[in-house]
This record gives C-alpha cells, sequence and structure tokens, in this order.
C-alpha cells in the first residue's frame, strides 16, 4: 500500500444508496429502462434482452435519485 494512502470509510469518499423496488405492475413496454439483477451478466455486460421499462409519468425526483451515471461504481448482491 502506497504511504499517501490512509484507511477511511467507503461512506467518505463516495455517496452510498440502496436500490428501489418497483412494482411489476407499472412496467410497460417502452419508456424509461429499469435495470434489475436479471439485466446484469456475470461478465458484467447489461443484457435487455428481458428488458422493462417505466413510463415517464411514473418517474417523480425520488426515482430520479437512482440513475445511473457515468463513472458510477454499481454492487449487486
Amino acid at each position: 500500500v502506497p504511504l499517501s494512502w490512509r484507511w477511511t470509510q467507503f461512506g467518505e469518499i463516495a455517496n452510498i444508496s440502496g436500490g428501489f423496488a418497483f412494482k411489476s405492475g407499472d412496467y410497460c413496454k417502452d419508456g424509461v429502462f429499469v435495470l434489475r439483477v436479471t439485466n446484469i451478466e456475470p461478465n458484467g455486460s447489461i443484457n435487455k434482452d428481458d428488458a422493462v421499462f417505466l413510463s415517464p409519468q411514473k418517474i417523480s425526483k425520488e426515482i430520479e435519485r437512482y440513475y445511473l451515471n457515468a463513472g458510477d461504481i454499481l454492487l449487486v448482491m
């Protein structure tokens, strides 16, 4: 470990948030893509073969908090 590094809590250097559970009845055939664990392949790629979406009318400020951005790190159980 480089001498310039120091131990810290992950929450001190990153924003951590849990996921969001959508009601399956809200899914539709087009709109805003909902990334689900089942869409993530073992190699980390995204498979949209069984994609679900939310209507733009269902998107609120609360849901926008969960949008993924370039550079985000996603941990999946």
